[in-house]
């Protein structure tokens, strides 16, 4: 078992080594729903869901790739009926990409088995062995300067509030004005279609 008392190195060593396994997990999801997409594909539309609506140059830096080529894996999704462009109407020379409902309905399945497939693997568990997972990974997702996520999940049960008090130190997640996303583009509310 890890010990707080070890150096950082060997802690960054044993979180890669267990980490595995929740990836495995997450990737067996995604091998099982068949959806045809790949890996880079899923993450931006990964990050397109938690955004909403952004403009492609704010999803390339997300990416951490070159804006010519998130517009070419804009292309294929919107191929794909997966996202839909729209020009943003405050500056006509950026373009915001949103999910389609398909893209919507592609997501919340993939979701949907990635929570079953982890719901496996929790039942595995001890009930205490969950929580103090379930604790860690919103002390991680603190102090890797996540924002909060949209589900409220976490929220509603406090983990969030309760990993803030057991990791004052960790860095606290960025602010963001509401429904506003950094690249200027207005986010839409979860109600609209």
């Amino acid at each position: 078992m890890a010990s707080a008392h070890q150096p950082i190195d060997r802690q960054a060593a044993i979180v890669e080594a267990y980490a595995a396994a929740l990836v495995n997990a997450w990737d067996r999801a995604q091998e099982v729903a068949g959806f045809g997409v790949s890996a880079t594909q899923l993450r931006a539309l990964a990050v397109i869901d938690r955004n909403h609506e952004m403009t492609i140059s704010a999803l390339a830096g997300e990416l951490g790739t070159l804006l010519s080529s998130a517009s070419r894996l804009c292309d294929r999704l919107e191929a794909a009926g997966l996202i839909s462009r729209d020009t943003d109407p405050a500056d006509r020379r950026a373009v915001a990409v949103s999910l389609s409902r398909n893209g919507n309905a592609v997501f919340a399945q993939l979701r949907e088995r990635r929570q079953a497939e982890f719901a496996r693997v929790l039942r595995e568990m001890p009930p205490a062995a969950r929580e103090a997972l379930i604790e860690g990974l919103a002390g991680f997702h603190i102090a890797a300067g996540e924002p909060p996520a949209d589900n409220g999940a976490s929220t509603a049960i406090g983990l969030v509030d309760r990993a803030r008090r057991r990791f004052p130190h960790s860095a606290p997640p960025p602010t963001r004005r509401a429904n506003r996303h950094p690249s200027g583009v207005r986010r839409r509310s979860s109600g609209s279609a």
